[in-house]
């Protein structure tokens, strides 16, 4: 069978193996040509497609996405770097001695890729480097089928990255909840934290596309993790596949250099996106630092997830595991260690909250009292997903909204997009508390809230938040317990409107924690929403909290490394 899907402009033929796998491609120049994972006399892709291909040309065409573009030194191929003679690297951003050095040329040939391809500060000549900064970080160049080939697996161009190309090779974020997981890869590549040497570096970063697994097993015999079991209809238990990509890993880097036994892993760096976090860790990297979006504490512990598929609570038995997955996993630590481990927040594109006063948007009267859209999982059976906490306040916010407007003359938003239409981000501008409530594991409320100007309040017990180890919530935010839902109108009434306005101001000083805005890709994006706020609002920019867009100074990434480097000082 070969199968054609145009989101993500290749096509394969039905062998389902990685090495037994075979693409046909568009380059970025826009032509077709044959990328043969199988010797040409191999192809039996039907002559019917051949037939076809010479008049794609005809079809508009878009650049393929790779970690940082392959450095401008190489051609993307899906996710894959084929780095240019002279280049290597899993982004091609290392040179040998006598190479080509300038991507100037690339950028001359395709001009779009300039709000994309960024310099490597490690790569440059030492006469050229900026000033560096502590800590210095190793990205390790992981066999690809960790990373480079789960792009090359999807089957939808908007999985597994955070950004794509569209029509004329224009740039965009995509809502891929997990997109972080690139976005993180990309930003480490491209820090001036980087270091090309890993004997001098602080820590070392694993880039293992965990959370893209997810979304591409099962759907053929690759990929699979461990590789010695079939891989069709393994999407039933991804995350303990997930759970195994991860070890094996850990087993590459541990049996291939000698720099895990240098600390016993607790410099790697681990990024673990999906639902609920670092749950089902394999136990070998658990003293490692794991960055995950779920602060969950408790111990013992079980999914919360209504997704069967991602319930780690269920057993699996391989030869590698004497005592089973559950023993070396979910049953061997809690979710999270705060003194070990570190929250961040999601990844949301500067559109998700283009109307946010932080970005010029006009500083509308917060008419809203209580805002949450979303799942309600109100068909969702028993109480696993959101701890019932949505289902609840269901019951005790929309049920009851006309009676709070009407006796407390409160204006209380909350339901699904039925329930809760408009614009969502206007919806935010306007409201004065919003929600932060658990799904199928972690939020991203907080993420809404904040960069809206919108004072959290958090109903997730036992729970971290993004970086609430390292920032004191108590001056933005609000908690309110799982077992105290019946009372949160009153509750919130009851706070004092100084209190209130004292929230707010903080908030404006927080929130760019809360974002992710390092990437040149996002600041050009902030920079065009706010010249078209300027535009409409007919003055200058002015208002709280608003110096931080232009430039992202002190933003996750930047807070993130500033956490490693307080480590760092705390060992000395």
């Amino acid at each position: 069978v070969c199968a054609v899907s145009r989101s993500t402009n290749f096509y394969y033929t039905h062998l389902n193996t990685r090495t037994h796998t075979r693409l046909l491609y568009f380059t970025e120049h826009d032509t077709c040509s044959p990328i043969l994972l199988l010797p040409p006399e191999h192809n039996t892709c039907p002559p019917i497609l051949l037939q076809v291909l010479p008049y794609m040309s005809t079809i508009p065409l878009f650049s393929q996405v790779c970690m940082n573009q392959c450095s401008g030194h190489g051609e993307c191929r899906q996710g894959f770097c084929m780095c240019d003679p002279g280049w290597y690297g899993h982004d091609c951003a290392q040179r040998k001695k006598g190479a080509h050095a300038s991507p100037g040329d690339v950028l001359k040939a395709r001009p779009w890729l300039k709000h994309v391809l960024q310099p490597v500060p490690a790569a440059l000549p030492p006469s050229e480097r900026p000033f560096r900064n502590r800590p210095f970080i190793y990205v390790y160049d992981l066999p690809p089928e960790f990373n480079a080939h789960m792009m090359q697996y999807r089957v939808d161009k908007h999985l597994c990255t955070s950004r794509v190309f569209e029509a004329s090779n224009v740039s965009r974020f995509v809502n891929y909840a997990y997109s972080l997981e690139t976005h993180f890869h990309e930003l480490m590549l491209t820090s001036e934290h980087r270091t090309l040497d890993p004997n001098e570096a602080d820590y070392f970063y694993v880039p293992v596309h965990v959370s893209c697994l997810a979304d591409v097993i099962g759907k053929a015999d690759k990929p699979i993790f461990p590789d010695d079991v079939p891989g069709v209809g393994m999407w039933h238990f991804r995350v303990y596949h997930m759970s195994m990509m991860m070890r094996e890993a850990w087993k590459w880097i541990s049996t291939n250099l000698p720099y895990w036994d240098r600390k016993k892993g607790t410099d790697h760096i681990w990024l673990m996106t999906h639902d609920e976090g670092a749950c089902y860790a394999p136990v070998e990297i658990w003293n490692s630092v794991l960055i995950t979006h779920w602060g969950r504490l408790d111990m013992p512990h079980g999914s919360n997830s209504s997704y069967p598929a991602d319930d780690y609570s269920r057993e699996r038995q391989h030869p590698s595991l004497p005592h089973g997955w559950l023993a070396d996993s979910s049953q061997a630590h809690p979710c999270h260690d705060p003194n070990r481990h570190l929250v961040v927040p999601v990844f949301k594109p500067p559109e998700h909250y283009r109307q946010s006063i932080y970005l010029g948007g006009p500083q509308l009267p917060r008419d809203i009292f209580l805002f949450f859209r979303g799942d309600i999982g109100l068909n969702r059976p028993g109480c696993k997903y959101s701890r019932c906490t949505r289902q609840k306040l269901w019951d005790v916010l929309y049920k009851k909204k006309d009676m709070w407007l009407r006796e407390k003359h409160v204006n209380i938003v909350f339901g699904g997009g039925q329930e809760a239409p408009g614009d969502y981000s206007n919806l935010l501008s306007r409201s004065k508390f919003c929600l932060v409530l658990t799904g199928d594991g972690w939020s991203a409320r907080y993420e809404d809230s904040t960069s809206h100007g919108c004072i959290p309040v958090i109903i997730m017990d036992n729970t971290l938040g993004p970086f609430e180890s390292q920032i004191d919530y108590s001056k933005f935010a609000i908690r309110i317990g799982e077992h105290h839902l019946g009372s949160i109108v009153d509750t919130l009434l009851a706070i004092p409107p100084e209190a209130v306005a004292g929230m707010q101001a903080n908030l404006a000083d927080a929130w760019m924690r809360f974002k992710w805005s390092s990437h040149q890709l996002v600041q050009d994006h902030v920079s065009k929403i706010m010249e078209s706020n300027q535009i409409q609002r007919r003055a200058d920019l002015t208002g709280p909290g608003i110096k931080w867009a232009p430039t992202g100074e002190n933003d996750a990434f930047s807070t993130v490394m500033q956490w490693l480097f307080h480590k760092l000082e705390a060992q000395v």
